[in-house]
């Protein structure tokens, strides 16, 4: 119960923190401070962390999580608790797929728009595959990733080379028919 309540104290005093600057103001009311004594000294310390990270924000990073916590209060309740559950499994995962995963965001996020738009696109189409199609896609990509470069390279060889095969075949039964 008491874990509760310093969670519940530790989410009113963030926002309060944050988007008050309650710490900086003169007039703390009553009710903020009492939850503020309440804080174990650790606890005081990460509300301080988050406060200064949060004041060497730009103004337009500031904004953009304002506008992202709108956006996630007006979303779907079933939305809200898939979105939570994805934090709490990158929370559990280890420090070095923590960090692997956030590489793979910022990198993500400095693609082009269309670059996304393809991925996205080709993700869906992954996704409706059947379950023995994905299989044996995924069983390929497995087998892709253990090539060397140079095994890579003699496999986009033989592909293009079927392809180029296949698109001749198709041309020449066309002119047949």
């Amino acid at each position: 119960m008491k874990r509760k309540v310093n969670i519940i104290a530790f989410i009113v005093i963030s926002f309060s923190l944050i988007f008050q600057g309650a710490l900086l103001a003169e007039n703390i009311d009553n009710e903020t401070l009492k939850k503020w004594n309440q804080l174990s000294h650790d606890e005081k310390e990460i509300f301080r962390n988050r406060y200064n990270k949060w004041m060497s924000y730009p103004k337009s990073r500031k904004e953009e999580i304002k506008k992202n916590i709108s956006k996630y209060k007006s979303l779907p309740p079933e939305e809200r608790k898939r979105i939570r559950g994805n934090l709490e499994r990158y929370k559990r995962l280890p420090p070095e797929e923590r960090k692997l995963l956030e590489k793979k965001y910022r990198k993500w996020q400095r693609l082009p728009v269309d670059k996304k738009r393809h991925i996205r696109e080709q993700y869906r189409r992954f996704r409706d595959l059947n379950p023995t199609q994905r299989k044996m896609l995924m069983k390929k990509y497995r087998n892709w990733q253990r090539l060397s470069v140079e095994g890579k390279r003699k496999q986009i060889r033989k592909n293009r080379q079927n392809r180029e095969r296949r698109k001749r075949v198709r041309s020449r039964s066309r002119i047949i028919e």
